[in-house]
Formats: C-alpha cells, structure tokens, sequence
C-alpha cells in the first residue's frame, strides 16, 4: 500500500489478517479506504457488507449488500448475503427473494452459493472460487430454509436443507418425522458433528438444545474465532438467547478481545488519504 495505495488485492489480504485477528477497527478503516480508489468493485461491496453482518451493524450492511447487487446481479454469493442481510433484521420474505434468486443463479451445481461470514478465512482473491465449495453452499441452504421455517413453510424448509446437505438425508428426514424443524436441526447437528464440530451452534440453537449451543459458542471463544461476532451480533439462531445471562457473559469476554485487537493490525496498513466519493 506505500507504493501503490489503491492496491485492491493488498487493501483485501491485510483486511482479511485484520478480521481474523478480531481487529474489526483496522479491517472497517481499510474497506472504507479501498471502496473509495475502487468504487466499483463489487468484492469490496461484498466484503463491507459482510464486515458490517459480522459486527452487528445490520442497516450498514444491507446497504453495501443492495449496492453489491447492483454491481454485480449475477453473482449468485451477492443475493445470498443480501438475503442473510434480511433475514437477520426480521424480514423473512425479503430474505425469501434474494436467497431464492441466489439459488436460480447458481443452478445444480450450486455455484456461488456461499456463507458470507466464512469468506474472511480464505485467500480473498478466491471470493468467487471458495463460492463452489459444498460445504459453503450447505450453509447457505441452511439459511434457506430458516427463511422458510420463520414463513410457516416447515416441508419447504426441508427440502433446502436436503438440497444444501444431501450426505445427511436420512438424518434429516428422520428428525422430521419426529419433531419438525427441532428435530431436523438436532438430527444434522449430531450426524454432521465430526465433519463441521463447532459449526453446529446454530443448528443446536434452532433445535432449542442450548448446553450444545453454548458448549459450541465457547470452543469459539476460547480459540477467538471471528465466526463468533456474526454468532454474537447478529445471527438469527441465536435470537432467542441474547438476553441470557450466560449469552451476555460471551458478549462481554467477546467484546473484551475485540477491544484488546483494536488497531492492531493498522501499522501493518499504511492508511493514506483516499480520493473522497462523489
């Protein structure tokens, strides 16, 4: 960034270190930077609004997220941020849109079909690559069917989930049968748990088993996964959980290495004075 300050790709790995060292501070002040050399990059407008969905700032994010779509409407991973954007301010039907819109982009092979939160742990030149990784697209699927689920649309709700993961259908089918939506999340969370582990929280979360949900949240902490902002913040699973003491303790440890990481990274990213927006 000293020699060439408009660098994309150096403004998104520095990013990229910045967020996986919870430095939310230096990450924010080197995408706000980077948006302004490059305005009509469409990765950076997808990475703001995934910074902001991580941080809880959920209006800032659906506006990157809509400014995202309208640089790139065909980039199925654009509609899929939007739509876990809505979802998690409470607006399912908005939600229902753009995830299904994501779905018709990435046809069968689920191309682009991709958790946000997740990009920040890979090499952000591969944004597009890391989109055809089935396990991406799982979870992508699985806020499919949430949106589904909060509509009153429970068999639908299923089939995105045998859609996203195909591997556990007959787990899934069989906690349908016995217990709907909560036996569909607590039947994947234990059949998919030596593959995915801690990333089972949310679904623990929906199946309503809370000692798996904060045993799960707090390998999280204890390794200071970034994953957890979205956990903490914003994510819709974990609605139901905020106002518990034990959720807030999270919170606060949370916050408290957030704080500790602030500005951390920002000698690494040499900040220079970037052109205004128009």
């Amino acid at each position: 960034l000293e020699r060439d300050p408009a660098n994309a790709v150096a403004h998104q790995i520095l990013i990229g270190q910045a967020v996986r060292g919870l430095d939310y501070q230096t990450a924010e002040t080197l995408l706000q930077q980077a948006i302004r050399y490059n305005p009509q990059a469409n990765t950076l407008s997808f990475r703001a609004a995934d910074l902001y969905w991580s941080m809880g700032r959920l209006q800032d994010a659906l506006v990157e997220a809509q400014r995202g779509v309208r640089l790139d409407s065909e980039w199925a991973a654009q509609h899929t941020l939007l739509g876990l954007v809505n979802l998690y301010m409470g607006q399912p039907g908005e939600a229902l849109v753009a995830l299904e819109r994501a779905r018709e982009l990435a046809g069968d092979s689920n191309q682009a079909l991709v958790s946000a939160s997740l990009s920040w742990a890979f090499n952000p030149n591969r944004a597009r690559g890391l989109a055809s990784l089935n396990a991406r697209s799982a979870l992508a699927y699985t806020h499919l069917a949430i949106a589904y689920q909060q509509l009153g649309r429970e068999d639908d709700a299923r089939d995105a989930l045998l859609q996203g993961w195909p591997e556990h259908a007959e787990a899934i089918e069989r906690g349908y049968l016995a217990d709907g939506w909560r036996g569909m999340n607590l039947a994947l969370a234990h059949s998919s748990a030596e593959l995915y582990g801690y990333c089972n929280a949310p679904r623990f979360a929906d199946a309503g088993a809370s000692e798996d949900m904060y045993r799960c949240l707090e390998e999280w902490q204890a390794e200071s996964n970034p994953y957890l902002a979205t956990a903490l913040n914003a994510h819709v699973s974990f609605a139901a959980y905020r106002d518990e003491p034990r959720f807030k303790r999270l919170q606060e440890t949370f916050e408290q290495q957030v704080a500790a990481a602030a500005g951390r990274y920002a000698q690494q990213a040499p900040l220079a004075a970037a052109p205004a927006l128009d």
